[in-house]
Protein backbone atom coordinates (compact mmCIF):
# COMPACT_ATOMS: atom_id res chain seq x y z
CA UNK A 1 0.00 0.00 0.00
CA UNK A 2 1.72 3.06 -1.26
CA UNK A 3 1.14 6.84 1.01
CA UNK A 4 -1.25 8.15 -0.59
CA UNK A 5 -3.71 5.18 -0.25
CA UNK A 6 -2.64 4.73 3.16
CA UNK A 7 -3.23 8.23 3.46
CA UNK A 8 -6.72 7.76 2.41
CA UNK A 9 -7.92 4.98 4.24
CA UNK A 10 -7.02 6.98 7.49
CA UNK A 11 -8.77 9.67 6.94
CA UNK A 12 -11.52 7.69 5.12
CA UNK A 13 -11.62 5.89 8.32
CA UNK A 14 -12.02 9.05 10.61
CA UNK A 15 -14.63 10.43 8.67
CA UNK A 16 -16.65 7.08 8.98
CA UNK A 17 -16.52 7.28 12.97
CA UNK A 18 -16.98 10.79 13.16
CA UNK A 19 -20.66 10.72 14.55
CA UNK A 20 -19.33 8.16 17.28
CA UNK A 21 -19.32 9.09 20.66
CA UNK A 22 -15.91 10.10 22.18
CA UNK A 23 -16.56 8.01 25.28
CA UNK A 24 -16.86 4.95 22.84
CA UNK A 25 -14.01 2.60 24.54
CA UNK A 26 -13.30 0.81 20.78
CA UNK A 27 -12.10 4.20 20.01
CA UNK A 28 -9.08 3.73 22.03
CA UNK A 29 -7.48 0.98 19.50
CA UNK A 30 -7.82 3.45 16.61
CA UNK A 31 -5.93 6.84 18.45
CA UNK A 32 -3.09 7.35 15.70
CA UNK A 33 -5.68 6.63 13.47
CA UNK A 34 -7.56 9.68 14.84
CA UNK A 35 -5.03 11.45 15.08
CA UNK A 36 -2.91 11.53 11.43
CA UNK A 37 -6.52 11.80 9.98
CA UNK A 38 -7.86 14.71 11.80
CA UNK A 39 -4.67 16.29 11.03
CA UNK A 40 -5.23 15.05 7.43
CA UNK A 41 -8.78 16.66 7.05
CA UNK A 42 -7.73 19.88 8.24
CA UNK A 43 -5.02 19.82 5.70
CA UNK A 44 -7.19 19.11 3.18
CA UNK A 45 -9.45 22.00 3.73
CA UNK A 46 -6.46 24.44 4.44
CA UNK A 47 -4.87 23.41 0.58
CA UNK A 48 -4.33 26.43 -1.51
CA UNK A 49 -2.41 27.09 -5.07
CA UNK A 50 0.05 29.19 -3.91
CA UNK A 51 2.20 29.75 -0.12
CA UNK A 52 -0.39 31.58 1.97
CA UNK A 53 -0.92 33.42 5.47
CA UNK A 54 -4.45 32.59 7.31
CA UNK A 55 -5.78 34.35 10.36
CA UNK A 56 -6.24 32.45 13.60
CA UNK A 57 -9.98 32.99 13.26
CA UNK A 58 -9.95 31.46 9.84
CA UNK A 59 -7.86 28.37 11.06
CA UNK A 60 -10.64 27.92 14.26
CA UNK A 61 -13.12 27.50 11.82
CA UNK A 62 -11.35 25.31 9.52
CA UNK A 63 -10.52 23.06 12.85
CA UNK A 64 -13.87 23.30 14.11
CA UNK A 65 -15.10 21.71 10.25
CA UNK A 66 -12.22 19.30 10.92
CA UNK A 67 -14.16 17.77 14.61
CA UNK A 68 -10.65 19.75 15.96
CA UNK A 69 -11.63 21.36 19.12
CA UNK A 70 -10.33 24.69 20.69
CA UNK A 71 -8.04 23.17 23.22
CA UNK A 72 -6.29 20.88 20.24
CA UNK A 73 -6.01 23.59 17.58
CA UNK A 74 -2.32 24.11 18.59
CA UNK A 75 -1.47 20.45 18.74
CA UNK A 76 -2.64 19.85 15.83
CA UNK A 77 -1.00 23.09 14.13
CA UNK A 78 2.67 21.74 15.35
CA UNK A 79 1.78 18.54 14.02
CA UNK A 80 1.67 20.12 10.32
CA UNK A 81 4.95 21.95 11.67
CA UNK A 82 6.66 19.09 12.06
CA UNK A 83 5.90 17.69 9.14
CA UNK A 84 6.81 20.34 6.74
CA UNK A 85 3.26 21.96 5.78
CA UNK A 86 2.82 24.91 8.07
CA UNK A 87 4.46 27.53 10.42
CA UNK A 88 2.59 29.17 12.95
CA UNK A 89 3.00 32.10 15.48
CA UNK A 90 0.94 32.27 18.79
CA UNK A 91 -0.72 35.22 20.41
CA UNK A 92 -0.02 36.42 24.41
CA UNK A 93 -2.38 33.50 25.37
CA UNK A 94 -0.51 30.71 23.71
CA UNK A 95 -3.39 30.31 20.69
CA UNK A 96 -2.18 30.18 16.86
CA UNK A 97 -2.72 33.67 15.61
CA UNK A 98 -1.60 33.33 12.18
CA UNK A 99 -0.67 30.09 10.31
CA UNK A 100 1.50 29.84 7.11
CA UNK A 101 0.67 27.10 4.47
CA UNK A 102 3.15 25.36 2.69
CA UNK A 103 0.89 22.04 1.29
CA UNK A 104 -0.13 22.94 -2.13
CA UNK A 105 -1.82 19.67 -3.38
CA UNK A 106 -4.12 16.87 -2.19
CA UNK A 107 -1.22 13.78 -2.91
CA UNK A 108 1.40 15.44 -0.45
CA UNK A 109 -1.69 16.53 2.25
CA UNK A 110 -2.40 12.36 1.98
CA UNK A 111 1.29 11.21 2.03
CA UNK A 112 2.04 13.64 4.73
CA UNK A 113 -1.16 11.70 6.89
CA UNK A 114 0.49 8.30 6.21
CA UNK A 115 3.70 9.33 7.60
CA UNK A 116 2.05 11.27 10.33
CA UNK A 117 0.50 7.75 11.04
CA UNK A 118 3.88 5.99 10.76
CA UNK A 119 5.98 8.31 12.98
CA UNK A 120 3.55 8.09 16.15
CA UNK A 121 3.61 3.95 15.69
CA UNK A 122 0.44 2.41 15.69
CA UNK A 123 -0.18 -0.90 17.10
CA UNK A 124 -0.82 -4.15 15.11
CA UNK A 125 -4.83 -3.26 15.57
CA UNK A 126 -4.42 -0.14 13.51
CA UNK A 127 -1.92 -1.35 11.10
CA UNK A 128 -4.26 -4.31 10.94
CA UNK A 129 -7.05 -2.22 10.06
CA UNK A 130 -6.02 -0.53 7.08
CA UNK A 131 -4.85 -3.75 5.52
CA UNK A 132 -8.33 -4.81 5.74
CA UNK A 133 -10.40 -2.14 4.25
CA UNK A 134 -7.69 -2.33 1.31
CA UNK A 135 -8.41 -6.23 0.79
CA UNK A 136 -11.99 -5.73 1.31
CA UNK A 137 -12.39 -2.96 -0.81
CA UNK A 138 -10.93 -4.73 -3.65
CA UNK A 139 -12.26 -8.50 -3.37
CA UNK A 140 -14.92 -9.98 -1.05
CA UNK A 141 -13.24 -12.32 1.75
CA UNK A 142 -14.32 -14.99 4.28
CA UNK A 143 -13.33 -14.34 7.35
CA UNK A 144 -10.43 -17.46 7.14
CA UNK A 145 -9.33 -15.79 4.05
CA UNK A 146 -8.84 -12.59 5.60
CA UNK A 147 -7.25 -14.31 9.06
CA UNK A 148 -4.85 -15.75 6.32
CA UNK A 149 -3.87 -12.85 4.39
CA UNK A 150 -3.09 -10.68 7.24
CA UNK A 151 -1.37 -13.18 9.42
CA UNK A 152 0.66 -14.72 7.08
CA UNK A 153 1.08 -11.27 4.68
CA UNK A 154 1.37 -8.55 7.12
CA UNK A 155 2.17 -10.64 9.92
CA UNK A 156 -0.50 -9.92 12.09
CA UNK A 157 -1.10 -12.04 15.27
CA UNK A 158 -4.53 -14.04 15.04
CA UNK A 159 -6.17 -12.43 18.29
CA UNK A 160 -5.58 -9.22 16.52
CA UNK A 161 -7.38 -10.34 13.44
CA UNK A 162 -10.11 -11.18 15.23
CA UNK A 163 -10.29 -7.68 17.27
CA UNK A 164 -9.78 -6.05 14.12
CA UNK A 165 -13.06 -7.40 12.69
CA UNK A 166 -15.02 -6.67 15.51
CA UNK A 167 -13.87 -3.34 15.45
CA UNK A 168 -14.53 -2.76 11.83
CA UNK A 169 -18.23 -4.78 12.21
CA UNK A 170 -19.11 -1.87 15.51
CA UNK A 171 -18.45 0.89 13.40
CA UNK A 172 -19.77 -0.69 9.84
CA UNK A 173 -16.15 0.22 8.60
CA UNK A 174 -17.08 -3.39 6.57
CA UNK A 175 -20.04 -5.00 5.54
CA UNK A 176 -20.65 -8.74 6.58
CA UNK A 177 -23.30 -10.93 5.39
CA UNK A 178 -23.17 -14.76 5.90
CA UNK A 179 -23.42 -17.06 3.21
CA UNK A 180 -23.65 -21.11 3.11
CA UNK A 181 -22.47 -20.86 6.78
CA UNK A 182 -19.35 -18.31 6.00
CA UNK A 183 -18.86 -14.87 6.79
CA UNK A 184 -18.32 -13.23 4.18
CA UNK A 185 -16.49 -9.27 4.19
CA UNK A 186 -16.65 -6.49 1.76
CA UNK A 187 -16.71 -2.56 1.21
CA UNK A 188 -20.29 -1.97 0.23
CA UNK A 189 -19.34 0.94 -1.37
CA UNK A 190 -16.57 -0.47 -3.59
CA UNK A 191 -19.40 -2.01 -5.91
CA UNK A 192 -22.25 0.45 -5.33
CA UNK A 193 -25.46 -1.37 -4.52
CA UNK A 194 -23.52 -4.36 -5.72
CA UNK A 195 -22.28 -5.61 -3.05
CA UNK A 196 -23.96 -8.10 -1.98
CA UNK A 197 -24.61 -9.68 -5.15
CA UNK A 198 -20.94 -9.64 -5.81
CA UNK A 199 -20.17 -11.30 -2.73
CA UNK A 200 -22.47 -14.42 -3.31
CA UNK A 201 -20.90 -14.78 -6.85
CA UNK A 202 -17.74 -14.35 -5.85
CA UNK A 203 -18.48 -17.06 -2.98
CA UNK A 204 -19.66 -19.61 -5.10
CA UNK A 205 -16.75 -19.33 -7.46
CA UNK A 206 -14.05 -22.52 -7.70
CA UNK A 207 -10.65 -21.87 -7.08
CA UNK A 208 -9.37 -21.47 -10.76
CA UNK A 209 -12.17 -19.31 -11.06
CA UNK A 210 -11.35 -17.02 -8.62
CA UNK A 211 -7.39 -17.18 -9.56
CA UNK A 212 -8.67 -15.73 -13.01
CA UNK A 213 -10.95 -12.97 -11.52
CA UNK A 214 -8.17 -12.21 -9.40
CA UNK A 215 -5.59 -12.18 -12.20
CA UNK A 216 -8.19 -9.94 -14.42
CA UNK A 217 -8.83 -7.69 -11.40
CA UNK A 218 -4.99 -6.78 -10.83
CA UNK A 219 -4.24 -6.33 -14.68
CA UNK A 220 -7.40 -4.01 -14.66
CA UNK A 221 -6.44 -1.90 -11.67
CA UNK A 222 -2.74 -1.44 -12.52
CA UNK A 223 -3.89 -0.31 -15.64
CA UNK A 224 -7.02 1.19 -15.83
CA UNK A 225 -8.99 1.36 -19.28
CA UNK A 226 -7.51 -1.52 -19.97
CA UNK A 227 -8.48 -3.06 -23.50
CA UNK A 228 -11.09 -5.87 -23.83
CA UNK A 229 -9.39 -7.55 -26.61
CA UNK A 230 -5.94 -8.39 -25.04
CA UNK A 231 -7.84 -9.14 -21.91
CA UNK A 232 -9.66 -11.71 -24.07
CA UNK A 233 -6.90 -13.72 -25.44
CA UNK A 234 -5.82 -14.19 -21.71
CA UNK A 235 -8.78 -15.15 -20.04
CA UNK A 236 -12.20 -16.94 -21.10
CA UNK A 237 -14.68 -14.52 -22.32
CA UNK A 238 -17.16 -16.02 -20.24
CA UNK A 239 -15.24 -15.47 -16.71
CA UNK A 240 -15.07 -11.22 -18.41
CA UNK A 241 -18.85 -11.51 -19.32
CA UNK A 242 -19.49 -12.62 -15.84
CA UNK A 243 -17.36 -10.19 -13.98
CA UNK A 244 -18.78 -7.15 -16.02
CA UNK A 245 -22.51 -8.51 -15.38
CA UNK A 246 -22.09 -8.71 -11.58
CA UNK A 247 -20.28 -5.19 -11.32
CA UNK A 248 -16.71 -6.53 -10.34
CA UNK A 249 -15.68 -4.48 -13.85
CA UNK A 250 -17.08 -1.99 -15.73
CA UNK A 251 -17.19 -2.27 -19.61
CA UNK A 252 -17.29 0.76 -21.91
CA UNK A 253 -17.26 0.49 -25.57
CA UNK A 254 -15.56 3.37 -27.72
CA UNK A 255 -17.70 3.56 -31.09
CA UNK A 256 -15.67 5.08 -34.12
CA UNK A 257 -15.49 5.18 -37.86
CA UNK A 258 -12.33 4.05 -37.40
CA UNK A 259 -13.67 0.81 -35.94
CA UNK A 260 -15.21 0.04 -31.78
CA UNK A 261 -13.00 -1.61 -29.14
CA UNK A 262 -13.99 -2.33 -25.42
CA UNK A 263 -12.31 -1.11 -22.72
CA UNK A 264 -12.56 -1.94 -18.66
CA UNK A 265 -12.13 -0.57 -15.97
CA UNK A 266 -12.56 -1.27 -11.69
CA UNK A 267 -15.03 -0.14 -9.43
CA UNK A 268 -12.57 1.11 -6.73
CA UNK A 269 -11.05 3.53 -10.13
CA UNK A 270 -12.77 6.17 -7.19
CA UNK A 271 -10.52 5.26 -4.72
CA UNK A 272 -10.68 4.65 -1.21
CA UNK A 273 -13.73 5.02 0.40
CA UNK A 274 -16.22 4.27 3.00
CA UNK A 275 -19.70 5.83 2.45
CA UNK A 276 -21.13 7.73 -0.59
CA UNK A 277 -18.66 9.18 -2.61
CA UNK A 278 -18.83 13.13 -3.32
CA UNK A 279 -18.34 13.07 -7.18
CA UNK A 280 -21.02 13.05 -9.47
CA UNK A 281 -21.85 10.18 -11.29
CA UNK A 282 -21.91 12.41 -14.51
CA UNK A 283 -18.36 13.80 -14.01
CA UNK A 284 -16.92 10.48 -13.21
CA UNK A 285 -18.68 8.40 -16.18
CA UNK A 286 -17.40 11.16 -18.64
CA UNK A 287 -13.71 10.21 -17.20
CA UNK A 288 -14.12 7.04 -17.77
CA UNK A 289 -14.84 7.51 -21.34
CA UNK A 290 -12.52 10.11 -22.11
CA UNK A 291 -10.01 7.24 -20.60
CA UNK A 292 -11.26 4.87 -22.67
CA UNK A 293 -11.08 7.38 -26.01
CA UNK A 294 -7.43 7.98 -25.26
CA UNK A 295 -6.83 4.60 -24.27
CA UNK A 296 -8.45 4.05 -28.54
CA UNK A 297 -5.85 6.08 -29.95
CA UNK A 298 -2.90 4.57 -28.04
CA UNK A 299 -4.16 0.88 -28.63
CA UNK A 300 -6.09 1.00 -31.95
CA UNK A 301 -5.25 3.91 -34.02
CA UNK A 302 -2.36 4.18 -36.18
CA UNK A 303 -0.36 6.87 -37.22
CA UNK A 304 -1.74 9.25 -40.00
CA UNK A 305 -5.12 9.03 -37.46
CA UNK A 306 -2.67 10.64 -34.44
CA UNK A 307 -2.01 7.38 -32.85
CA UNK A 308 -0.94 7.78 -28.83
CA UNK A 309 2.14 5.24 -28.93
CA UNK A 310 3.73 6.52 -25.15
CA UNK A 311 2.54 6.96 -21.64
CA UNK A 312 4.59 10.48 -21.59
CA UNK A 313 2.51 11.13 -25.11
CA UNK A 314 -0.90 10.28 -23.53
CA UNK A 315 0.20 12.99 -20.40
CA UNK A 316 1.54 15.17 -22.26
CA UNK A 317 -1.96 15.35 -24.35
CA UNK A 318 -3.83 15.40 -20.96
CA UNK A 319 -1.83 18.44 -19.32
CA UNK A 320 -2.50 20.33 -22.56
CA UNK A 321 -6.17 19.97 -21.98
CA UNK A 322 -6.16 20.51 -18.42
CA UNK A 323 -4.32 24.11 -20.01
CA UNK A 324 -7.61 24.47 -21.88
CA UNK A 325 -5.10 24.63 -25.43
CA UNK A 326 -6.05 23.24 -28.47
CA UNK A 327 -5.01 20.07 -28.94
CA UNK A 328 -3.95 18.02 -32.50
CA UNK A 329 -4.99 18.93 -35.29
CA UNK A 330 -5.51 14.53 -36.36
CA UNK A 331 -7.74 12.97 -37.58
CA UNK A 332 -8.90 10.91 -34.80
CA UNK A 333 -9.88 13.77 -32.89
CA UNK A 334 -12.78 14.06 -35.16
CA UNK A 335 -13.53 10.38 -35.00
CA UNK A 336 -13.17 9.15 -31.60
CA UNK A 337 -14.29 11.59 -29.17
CA UNK A 338 -17.99 12.41 -30.53
CA UNK A 339 -19.88 11.46 -27.97
CA UNK A 340 -17.86 13.40 -25.43
CA UNK A 341 -18.57 15.82 -27.75
CA UNK A 342 -22.05 15.90 -27.89
CA UNK A 343 -21.91 16.06 -23.98
CA UNK A 344 -20.36 19.02 -24.02
CA UNK A 345 -17.48 17.84 -22.26
CA UNK A 346 -14.40 19.17 -25.24
CA UNK A 347 -14.89 20.99 -28.17
CA UNK A 348 -13.57 20.26 -31.59
CA UNK A 349 -13.40 22.41 -34.38
CA UNK A 350 -11.76 21.72 -37.89
CA UNK A 351 -8.18 22.35 -38.75
CA UNK A 352 -6.58 22.09 -42.49
CA UNK A 353 -8.57 19.27 -43.10
CA UNK A 354 -8.45 17.42 -39.69
CA UNK A 355 -9.77 18.42 -36.16
CA UNK A 356 -8.24 20.27 -33.16
CA UNK A 357 -10.05 19.60 -29.56
CA UNK A 358 -10.36 21.33 -26.34
CA UNK A 359 -11.47 20.55 -22.70
CA UNK A 360 -15.07 22.08 -21.56
CA UNK A 361 -14.97 20.29 -18.37
CA UNK A 362 -11.97 20.56 -16.39
CA UNK A 363 -13.29 18.03 -13.63
CA UNK A 364 -12.81 15.48 -15.78
CA UNK A 365 -9.71 15.89 -17.12
CA UNK A 366 -8.85 16.39 -13.65
CA UNK A 367 -9.81 12.88 -12.98
CA UNK A 368 -8.26 11.65 -15.69
CA UNK A 369 -5.13 12.73 -14.81
CA UNK A 370 -5.58 11.21 -11.75
CA UNK A 371 -6.65 7.54 -13.05
CA UNK A 372 -3.20 7.88 -15.03
CA UNK A 373 -0.76 8.77 -12.18
CA UNK A 374 -2.22 6.49 -9.60
CA UNK A 375 -4.89 4.43 -11.49
CA UNK A 376 -7.63 5.83 -9.18
CA UNK A 377 -8.91 9.06 -8.36
CA UNK A 378 -7.53 11.46 -5.42
CA UNK A 379 -10.93 11.98 -3.08
CA UNK A 380 -11.86 15.18 -2.39
CA UNK A 381 -10.09 17.15 -4.89
CA UNK A 382 -13.42 18.03 -6.99
CA UNK A 383 -15.56 20.16 -6.24
CA UNK A 384 -18.74 18.07 -4.89
CA UNK A 385 -21.78 17.59 -7.08
CA UNK A 386 -25.17 16.43 -5.80
CA UNK A 387 -27.39 16.14 -9.27
CA UNK A 388 -27.60 12.32 -8.67
CA UNK A 389 -29.10 11.97 -5.40
CA UNK A 390 -32.13 10.90 -4.58
CA UNK A 391 -33.07 9.37 -8.08
CA UNK A 392 -35.47 7.07 -8.70
CA UNK A 393 -34.58 3.14 -8.62
CA UNK A 394 -35.70 2.33 -11.72
CA UNK A 395 -33.96 5.31 -13.73
CA UNK A 396 -31.57 4.57 -16.30
CA UNK A 397 -29.40 7.33 -17.34
CA UNK A 398 -29.44 9.32 -20.14
CA UNK A 399 -25.44 8.13 -20.72
CA UNK A 400 -26.33 4.53 -20.80
CA UNK A 401 -29.36 4.79 -23.06
CA UNK A 402 -27.21 6.92 -25.54
CA UNK A 403 -24.17 4.82 -25.72
CA UNK A 404 -26.86 1.77 -26.28
CA UNK A 405 -27.90 3.95 -29.11
CA UNK A 406 -24.61 4.63 -30.20
CA UNK A 407 -24.32 0.71 -30.30
CA UNK A 408 -26.85 -0.16 -32.60
CA UNK A 409 -27.51 3.26 -34.35
CA UNK A 410 -29.46 2.69 -37.65
CA UNK A 411 -28.50 4.62 -40.45
CA UNK A 412 -30.70 7.85 -39.82
CA UNK A 413 -29.95 8.20 -36.09
CA UNK A 414 -26.04 7.87 -37.68
CA UNK A 415 -27.26 11.19 -39.90
CA UNK A 416 -29.03 12.66 -37.19
CA UNK A 417 -25.97 12.62 -35.16
CA UNK A 418 -23.50 13.72 -38.25
CA UNK A 419 -25.62 16.60 -38.57
CA UNK A 420 -26.09 17.60 -34.72
CA UNK A 421 -22.10 17.32 -34.46
CA UNK A 422 -21.21 19.02 -37.22
CA UNK A 423 -23.62 21.57 -36.03
CA UNK A 424 -21.84 22.08 -32.70
CA UNK A 425 -18.54 22.48 -34.72
CA UNK A 426 -19.89 25.18 -37.03
CA UNK A 427 -21.31 27.16 -34.47
CA UNK A 428 -25.16 26.33 -35.47
CA UNK A 429 -24.77 27.44 -38.76
CA UNK A 430 -25.72 23.63 -41.20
Amino acid sequence: MDKIEKGSWIINTVKHTEGVRTDTLELNELEVTERAGKAGILLGKLLVDKQEIISGKKLNVFARTANITPDAIQRYAEILKKFGQVDYKLDKFSNVSELEIYCLSAEDALETVSEIFDYYEPGEIETGNLETLKKTFEFPLSEEEILDKLVNEVGISEQSVSDILAIESTFALVKKERIDSREIYYNEYAFADEGSKIARAVSSLSESQRNDVNYVMNKIKNSQGYLGEALKKEINPDTIAMMECVGLIDGITVNSDFGKADFYTTPQLIGPGIGSWTISSDVFNHAKLLLSSLRYGEYKSVASRGAIYTSSKMMNIVNKLLRKEWVGPCTAIGEDYKLLEMDGVISVKPCNGMYQMRLRQIEVGQLVKQMLEHNMVVNDTVNEIDVFNNLPTGYISPEERRKNIQAHRTEPIRKIQEKFIESIRTGGIL
